[in-house]
């Protein structure tokens, strides 16, 4: 999910350590607008958990990018805000093919 860091989303062991999750919930949203010839803004909404319990909260993120519909697939580029956390972090998404 845009908004939080590689593999951090997930249930932890007793001394700490991420172990993966039974269930992976996960939706969203994205709006684009063409800004000029191959390139797009795009706004978005991701919210989901990976989990053991079904009853967890979901997680939730927003946030802006652009996207160059480049000869190779489309580079998309996002900066992402997470609302389930205590720090106030903005993170950067790189990605580059097609979506799967």
């Amino acid at each position: 999910m845009r908004g939080y860091d590689y593999e951090s989303i997930a249930p932890k062991d007793s001394d700490g350590y991420l172990v993966g999750g039974k269930y992976l919930i996960v939706g969203s949203l994205e709006y684009r607008y063409p800004i000029v010839e191959n390139w797009k803004a795009a706004l978005f909404g991701d919210a989901g958990n990976a989990t053991d319990d079904l009853s967890a909260d979901l997680l939730t993120s927003a946030g802006v990018g652009v996207v160059w519909a480049s000869p190779v697939g489309p580079i998309r580029l996002y900066l992402a805000k997470p609302f389930d956390t205590e720090k106030n972090k903005i993170t950067l998404h790189i990605m580059i093919g097609p979506e799967l």
